[in-house]
């Protein structure tokens, strides 16, 4: 009995701290400079239903706090479409990851904090006028691809 109610527990529900990495879509020679790790997401399966969570990178938006909140419905196909508050997501949904490429209408950056935070952060002046350039990327045209990886 104790198996059985555990099993549809499961079946039924899911919550996972999850990790991944935010690329921003780049010109080949920022590529290198345009991945961040995603330590604190989270990723929610209720029945059919998902919410997913991350904070955007600090690089990208500065130190303001810009959590990105993500829900939908989970159907037969691999194929999601997720809205949030301020973002829209097509993602790809496997048994390890959900990858989803993620825009933000309206969304709010202080990029006065973003460079003061990457000229505090990186020594190497390469480095940063290229963290520079993808910030500016970034905040032209917010769009990014979130890969998260389910435990």
């Amino acid at each position: 009995m104790k198996f059985l109610i555990l099993t549809l527990f499961l079946s039924c529900s899911a919550f996972a701290q999850s990790y991944g990495t935010y690329h921003v879509p780049v010109p080949a020679e920022l590529n290198q400079f345009a991945s961040f790790e995603v330590i604190d997401a989270n990723i929610q399966i209720v029945n059919d239903k998902i919410n997913v969570s991350y904070r955007l990178p600090t690089e990208l938006v500065g130190p303001i706090e810009n959590t990105v909140t993500l829900s939908g419905t989970i159907k037969q196909r691999k194929i999601l479409k997720l809205r949030g508050p301020n973002s829209r997501a097509t993602c790809v949904n496997t048994e390890t990851q959900l990858e989803c490429k993620v825009t933000y209408p309206d969304l709010i950056i202080d990029n006065a904090s973003v460079e003061e935070y990457l000229k505090q952060t990186i020594q190497d002046p390469a480095e940063l006028k290229a963290r520079l350039e993808v910030a500016t990327t970034f905040s032209t045209e917010p769009v990014g691809i979130v890969t998260l990886n389910k435990f």
